[in-house]
């Protein structure tokens, strides 16, 4: 509907495939993916691909002296060549390879341990070397909402503690520099005039916004005194993103796609679940957990329309059939007085 009303729509219109793509990803995917097994290869495609990306931009760092360059780290051509993108896949992938190696270490072979290890270690250190202020943030609010009950437990307060000097000492002077900078330096006043010009926008085109897209073009051609790099760029942050091209009526359905991925709970999860079971409560916790991050680093930057939402939701809805199919055939092999799986074959 923003299209209709779009201040620029050739600007819409030029750039729809990045909405609309995600649409049908999500419907191919939900659609498609139904059963475990198409379900294990769809998690295990996007998990290696994501793990390939944290081992090789990881590798980078540490080969280059865990130096700082301005460039952060860079990844493969697309979504994630920028650095700041990057580092938003890096925190998708480390909660669901620590949540799965937490849960199944000693259920799986030595060698898939240290792919979990990997999974969960790579994407710490692509992080770290991304120099992206926001994902790190990011990053400290995921550990803490991950270990919030253990935090004062003596083992986990000294492990949180060594983790955290380690991490001190290997970000280069130049990052912890722009810690210190952070508000004051030329890319936060610049965020802080988007986000000022954003919110303005919201309030004075509050049902359908601008106009999918159009962020740049009315920035450009209204607040001109106002773009410190010579040109305007996207708002910086997902929720102004969304709210500047569909109103506060987009970004209500927004909000609420995210507050279901973050509440939705699955239904009566047993008490002494299978191997299997627990595979699919370590990735559903790791979604979730990913798409905090999500969230928190998008304060930063635009990825309103980039992947980590959209195949996160995907794989949560695909997740969530597959386990009610499973307890709904458990629970008719028990009214047919049928024996239940043993967990080998679970």
């Amino acid at each position: 509907m923003s299209f209709l009303v779009a201040y620029n729509i050739n600007w819409s219109t030029n750039n729809y495939i990045f909405f609309i793509q995600w649409i049908v990803v999500f419907y191919l995917a939900t659609g498609i993916v139904n059963t475990k097994e198409r379900l294990y290869v769809f998690f295990l495609v996007m998990f290696m691909c994501s793990l390939k990306v944290a081992f090789g931009t990881a590798r980078v760092w540490a080969f280059r002296g865990f130096s700082f360059t301005t460039w952060g780290l860079m990844g493969p051509p697309g979504y994630f060549q920028n650095s700041g993108e990057l580092a938003i896949l890096m925190l998708i992938l480390f909660p669901l390879g620590y949540m799965l190696y937490r849960d199944n270490k000693d259920n799986v072979r030595v060698w898939e341990k240290y792919v979990l290890m990997a999974a969960w270690v790579c994407p710490l250190l692509t992080i770290l070397g991304s120099s992206s202020r926001g994902a790190q943030l990011a990053l400290a609010v995921q550990l803490v909402v991950l270990f919030y009950k253990q935090i004062f437990k003596p083992k986990v307060l000294i492990g949180a503690t060594l983790l955290v000097s380690i991490g001190w000492h290997v970000l280069p002077d130049e990052q912890k520099a722009r810690f210190t900078d952070i508000g004051e330096d030329k890319s936060s006043l610049q965020r802080k005039l988007y986000w000022k010009h954003g919110w303005n926008i919201m309030k004075e085109y509050p049902v359908l916004g601008i106009g999918y897209f159009n962020f740049i073009p009315y920035y450009r051609d209204h607040y001109p005194q106002d773009m410190l790099y010579g040109k305007a760029e996207l708002p910086h942050n997902i929720f102004l993103q969304i709210g500047t091209d569909a109103g506060f009526i987009g970004l209500f359905f927004y909000l609420i796609l995210i507050i279901f991925a973050l509440t939705k709970r699955l239904p009566n999860f047993p008490l002494h679940p299978d191997p299997g079971d627990k595979i699919l409560l370590a990735m559903w916790r790791g979604l979730r957990l990913g798409i905090i991050g999500f969230v928190m680093a998008g304060q930063f930057v635009t990825v309103g329309y980039y992947p980590f939402l959209w195949i996160s939701l995907a794989l949560q809805a695909s997740l969530l059939l597959v386990y009610q199919n499973k307890q709904q055939g458990i629970a008719h092999g028990e009214q047919q007085g049928l024996p239940a799986r043993s967990s080998g074959n679970s």
